[in-house]
């Protein structure tokens, strides 16, 4: 009998667990780049296109993106604190000049973007999308 209710059990705990999990989705995206160096100036410019396929049940509004390059710019970035702390690569960047993107411009089917930082991270950065995915 004992057996039963410790079976009976476990059954109930497996059905707790996965009752109220919602379906996993995954968002994917497609990159586009082209880009120039300017060896002389040290700069990069170039551009990037993006299709981004919402598979999630929600519409969005906005989309988070990574500005990777600002995380160089100065030492109040994640990176920047993780490079003050490792004494290593402190010694490597000390002679480096920081790196980071001056402009962006965001457009979906050719209208222009308003953008936010993020309250935090300066390698972050908030595009509203002007219709919805």
């Amino acid at each position: 009998m004992r057996l039963k209710i410790i079976y009976l059990a476990l059954i109930i705990v497996v059905n707790l667990n996965s009752y109220g999990q919602k379906e996993y989705f995954q968002q994917k995206t497609n990159y586009q780049i082209q880009a120039t160096l300017n060896r002389e100036a040290k700069t990069i410019s170039g551009l990037v296109s993006v299709d981004y396929y919402n598979a999630s049940p929600d519409s969005l509004t906005f989309i988070w993106f990574h500005i990777w390059p600002n995380a160089y710019s100065n030492s109040n970035s994640a990176l920047g604190q993780a490079i003050q702390r490792d004494k290593e690569l402190k010694k490597t960047t000390k002679k480096a000049e920081p790196g980071y993107l001056d402009s962006l411009n965001f457009t979906q089917n050719g209208t222009p973007l308003r953008t936010a930082p993020h309250p935090e991270h300066i390698d972050i950065i908030k595009v509203y999308l002007e219709k919805a995915v």
